[in-house]
């Protein structure tokens, strides 16, 4: 029998089926990974906005009926509903899924 120092055929084949193993069920797993990331940072930016928003609401004095609001590249959209005593201000956007999401705030006027 001779001596061979390089890799057999079936640890070749084992070795590919680890590799695709761990890819198949890594790469899905980081891409949900960035789709939640990305969601978040949507989700923290809609309450800051919504938050300056019922802030300046608040000193103005004046309820806008609706407001388009653009920011990196995503576009939010804020509801004011006239209430006693208090009113609500809700924003919605897209998440990276494609569906609505939304966000209310209570405040007086």
């Amino acid at each position: 029998m001779r001596k061979s120092n390089g890799f057999t055929l079936s640890e070749s084949i084992s070795a590919l089926s680890m590799w695709l193993l761990i890819v198949t069920i890594l790469v899905p797993q980081m891409v949900l990974i960035v789709k939640e990331r990305e969601n978040t940072m949507r989700s923290v930016d809609a309450h800051r906005i919504l938050h300056e928003e019922t802030q300046l609401i608040m000193i103005e004095h004046q309820l806008p009926e609706e407001k388009v609001i653009l920011k990196n590249q995503i576009e939010y959209k804020l509801f004011i509903k006239e209430g006693v005593p208090y009113h609500q201000a809700c924003l919605e956007w897209e998440n990276t899924s494609n569906k609505e999401e939304s966000s209310c705030f209570f405040f007086q006027k």
